[in-house]
């Protein structure tokens, strides 16, 4: 699996991802050549970013692996307060896997040291919370705080029922706190009653493993319960595994007959990797020919922020959110999505309702075309019972369980997915097991609340300290962190504790009692809101990445980096970590990776990433009008009208990243006697390495194997071609590609255009030239989507 972030901001400021061998886990050498990392690098590559740092950087025997810490209470040991840690040693593979005192039983004083400070850098989301199904009262009435929606069931899978009874109740987005008035319990993962598997979204690997052989030929519903990123994420993965398996050259199709829901409490925008570059779009319009970037180096550009101007600071815009700004939230990702319904989710059933709450996102290349094609069937609602003996449906004659949801607060407008074979929840995880080990003293403190997912600690300074704890400081322990704000969080610890050790101080860093006071007022205010859920409150409640940045770094006194910047510009481009650093700081590593962002950017300009959007943007069924105009007999001109669909699946070869099956149906000739020509079938193939976005022939034998290079696509802006971009009937045209292929006897020139509308394609267009010695002929066909996606 991919980063959901480039690797600019999946990164630390000190160490560039070109300076890293991926592959041995180490440092590159000057004479090593590698295949360049990839924009979003995949998990074990971070996993190797991680190993090559450590070994960088921190000496050995500093990290002590293998251990389990189960204790650390505050002790008084030589005149002052220590820390008592105390762990057990798991290489011997006979460790308990519970983090509490209880379970360990009797432990050697070997296993126990004390040291003066404490630093929790555990995680935040660590253990994967259950299916837990919630009881509403029976008083519970309608309420206006809901995103909950009067949408009909679609009665090709579902059926509704009117019931008036109480109902167990899910939250199905995984994000959220309980109801204040609701009480719950979980779920068996194996449930007697389910015929189907029930596995969180972490565990899910492939379909092979969630639905058994005997249950594939038959086909069912697979449920997918959660509307946060891991819920749109694991619904992508088994809409392609699903596409895979039905379109690879293996393929037996046992897989054909599967649907997807989606139940999601909320509605959420789906957003593409690759962004409209920041400035190109406004509420109601975008350019055909856009320029792209990495979403984050979008999201984090400086000129989208106006509170930097007199300081050359942003402030952190965290906690709740009014009215006033998630307008202007949602107004911003609908200009980046083109307005397009197949990525904002369930948005359109309430559109003014749900416009002035906080939106809500996820993060996927495949996610909103997989509903465009009625892959992923998104549901808005809460699952309130799972169940369903083996028994065969009199109606489908399949055997499988059932899931039952309703919205929330409207549990009489049931709905019944029936022949669901198996479920994936995606139900988020909880922090409570990163923190159990603190004593209970510690965490009576720090205000824990064992029934708060979202904000467990009152923490102070950024999720950072507890003025009543000295000692402690905690890094990355907030929902959604990122590397940069961990850094930051990092060198606020050691900044603040080498001040203590000098008797030095610093105000900004660690505030008054004033201040204080007020940020642990305010921080359970606002966790009271996450309980609840109140209407006001976000996705993430400490997500402004700007933000806190930059109020880390002016607490901190350090200057933003705009070295590599000639034109004075750097304070209109994107924020990443390397931007701030220190006297500490290897200067070398942080221009190598400033000077890699600002190619990138300018790459950007000229093309670059416009290939990979094309490609992202085609998958998916398209209507076709096709011209053919030949000037040979047996060759008959005419135009056809047809059906034209882009497969997703894993690629037939390694150098490739992605790759489409197209399969082209023409249905009707709209000239008389024309012939109608065979379905046809290509090869559509993207390469990140060169940005390139291929066309291959396919292997007649099984029509799936790629056989010949048919083109490589060179994409080019349209003013190499018309004057300002302009056509001479005075159209906007989009960006035009060009390939050609005069290796054979035939010579065939190709030249495309895609029309983009926001991160989609309004259209696009195919023509090409063959010259041989049997065959002279044109071939134009135009792609048009469908009605308008309504989800």
């Amino acid at each position: 699996m991919p980063t959901n972030l480039s690797r600019y901001t999946v990164a630390f400021s000190d160490l560039a991802w070109e300076s890293v061998n991926v592959q041995k886990e180490e440092i590159r050498t000057s004479s090593v050549k590698l295949k360049p990392v990839p924009m979003f690098p995949k998990a074990w590559m971070v996993g190797r970013y991680l190993q090559a740092y450590t070994r960088k950087n921190i000496p050995e025997g500093v990290i002590r692996l293998g251990r389990t810490v189960w204790s650390a209470e505050k002790t008084h040991r030589n005149g002052g307060e220590m820390w008592k840690i105390r762990w057990h040693d798991d290489r011997s593979g006979q460790g308990p896997t519970m983090q509490t005192a209880s379970d360990f039983g009797t432990v050697d004083e070997s296993d126990t040291d004390f040291f003066d400070y404490l630093i929790v850098a555990s995680g935040f989301f660590s253990s994967p919370t259950p299916l837990n199904l919630d009881v509403l009262p029976e008083d519970e009435e309608d309420s206006e705080s809901g995103f909950d929606s009067d949408s009909e069931p679609d009665p090709n899978s579902e059926s509704s029922s009117e019931s008036d009874e109480d109902a167990l109740m899910q939250d199905a987005d995984g994000t959220a706190g309980q109801a204040s008035t609701a009480s719950h319990h979980a779920l068996p993962l194996k449930n007697p009653e389910f015929p189907g598997k029930i596995v969180h979204s972490s565990e899910f690997r492939s379909i092979d493993d969630l639905i058994p052989e005997k249950a594939r030929q038959k086909g069912g519903n697979i449920v997918i319960v959660g509307g946060g990123m891991s819920g749109a994420e694991a619904a992508a993965s088994v809409a392609f595994q699903i596409s895979s398996a039905n379109y690879s050259l293996r393929s037996n199709h046992e897989f054909r007959n599967f649907k997807i829901h989606h139940i999601a409490s909320r509605p959420f925008y789906a957003l593409a990797p690759m962004l409209l570059r920041c400035g190109q779009q406004t509420s109601d319009v975008s350019p055909l020919a856009p320029t792209f970037l990495p979403l984050d180096l979008t999201m984090y550009d400086y000129s989208r922020r106006s509170d930097n101007r007199e300081t050359g600071f942003s402030v952190a815009r965290s906690g709740l959110v009014d009215r006033a700004q998630a307008k202007g939230k949602h107004t911003y990702l609908r200009s980046l999505i083109g307005n397009d319904g197949c990525s904002s989710i369930l948005y359109h059933r309430d559109a003014s309702k749900n416009s002035d709450r906080p939106p809500y996102v996820a993060i996927s290349e495949t996610y909103s075309e997989f509903v465009r094609s009625g892959a992923i069937l998104p549901r808005k609602g809460s699952v309130f019972d799972i169940n369903g003996p083996l028994t065969r449906d009199a109606a489908t004659g399949k055997i499988g369980g059932i899931v039952r949801s309703a919205p929330r607060r409207k549990p009489a407008k049931e709905r019944v997915i029936r022949n669901v074979v198996a479920i994936i929840h995606a139900t988020g995880f909880t922090p409570h097991t990163a923190i159990d080990w603190l004593s209970e003293d510690v965490r009576s403190t720090m205000r824990c609340n064992k029934t708060s997912r979202r904000l467990p600690l009152l923490l102070q300074r950024g999720c950072v300290f507890h003025r009543d704890v000295p000692g402690i400081g905690f890094v990355g322990f907030y929902e959604g962190p990122f590397w940069g704000v961990m850094e930051m969080q990092a060198r606020t610890i050691a900044r603040t504790w080498a001040n203590a050790q000098t008797g030095a101080t610093n105000p900004t860093m660690t505030g008054t009692q004033e201040q204080s006071a007020k940020e642990i007022q305010e921080m359970d205010v606002l966790r009271d809101a996450l309980m609840e859920p109140a209407n006001d409150v976000p996705q993430y409640w400490m997500g402004d990445y700007v933000g806190l940045m930059d109020e880390s770094a002016q607490a901190l006194g350090l200057i933003r980096d705009e070295s590599c910047y000639e034109d004075g510009s750097g304070n209109e481009l994107p924020l990443v970590a390397a931007r701030f650093t220190d006297d500490g700081c290897n200067k070398r590593e942080v221009t190598k990776i400033l000077w890699s962002l600002t190619r990138t950017i300018n790459a950007a300009d000229d093309g670059r990433f416009v290939a990979r959007a094309a490609f992202r943007a085609i998958q998916g069924h398209w209507n076709i009008e096709h011209t053919f105009t030949s000037t040979v007999a047996d060759l008959p001109s005419g135009t056809f009208a047809g059906t034209a669909s882009f497969h997703p699946r894993f690629p037939t070869h390694s150098k490739y990243d992605a790759e489409y099956l197209y399969i082209e149906n023409i249905i009707s000739a709209t000239e008389e006697g024309a012939l109608v020509p065979p379905c046809k079938r290509l090869i559509f193939r993207y390469r990140e390495a060169t940005d390139k976005l291929s066309i291959w022939l396919v292997d007649g034998k099984d029509d799936l194997s790629p056989e010949d290079l048919l083109f490589d696509l060179k994409f080019e802006p349209p003013t190499n071609f018309f004057v300002n971009g302009i056509d001479d009937d005075g159209r906007q045209r989009g960006w035009m590609a060009k390939g050609d292929n005069t290796g054979g006897e035939e010579k065939c020139n190709a030249i495309c255009e895609f029309r983009f509308r926001g991160i989609g394609l309004r259209s696009f267009g195919i023509h090409y030239d063959v010259e041989g010695p049997e065959d002279q002929y044109t071939s134009a066909t135009r792609y048009q989507r469908g009605t308008d996606c309504d989800v």
